[in-house]
């Protein structure tokens, strides 16, 4: 996606999912200037549907495997962090050590896996806006001066 570089059009793009616990569920979220929001949605929205449709370039996949790994390897070395992994797999009735397996299953993914994934995309749950607050007398809210777009799909 290259809604910062190319088009600066956010400057925040996310993705995430809850792996085991609701397959299927692909939640992303962007941020973005109020004035471009119809934009970006629209961008983000053609750039699940190309995933769907087109295959996804190999040095994109390694690209993004590579973020997920380092990220991951970075994340465990916190006892902390693999006890949250643990008490939350055990809560949802999954394997508590589940978590010793994810860099083989990043590893494991196909091209072929993540076009099937998007394909089965179906619309979008829901789509929820938060736009930042209107202006109060001379002084801008400072709560959130950007708006933002979540797209949940299922």
């Amino acid at each position: 996606m290259l809604f910062r570089s190319q088009h600066g059009l956010a400057y925040a793009v996310s993705a995430n999912s809850v792996e085991g616990v609701v397959p299927g569920l692909l939640v992303c979220a962007l941020g973005t200037d109020p004035e471009r929001i119809e934009e970006a949605e629209l961008r983000l929205r053609a750039s699940l549907d190309r995933a769907a449709t087109q295959a996804i370039p190999q040095e994109e996949i390694e690209r993004a495997r590579r973020y997920l790994v380092g990220a991951l390897l970075s994340d465990q070395q916190q006892a902390a962090s693999r006890a949250n992994a643990m008490v939350y797999a055990e809560r949802y009735g999954l394997d508590g050590l589940r978590y010793r397996q994810q860099v083989a299953a990043i590893e494991a993914i196909t091209p072929e896996q993540l076009q099937s994934c998007a394909q089965r995309l179906k619309a979008p749950l829901a789509v929820v806006r938060v736009l930042p607050e209107a202006e109060h007398g001379d002084r801008k809210s400072t709560r959130l001066n950007s708006s933002h777009t979540v797209i949940s799909y299922a």
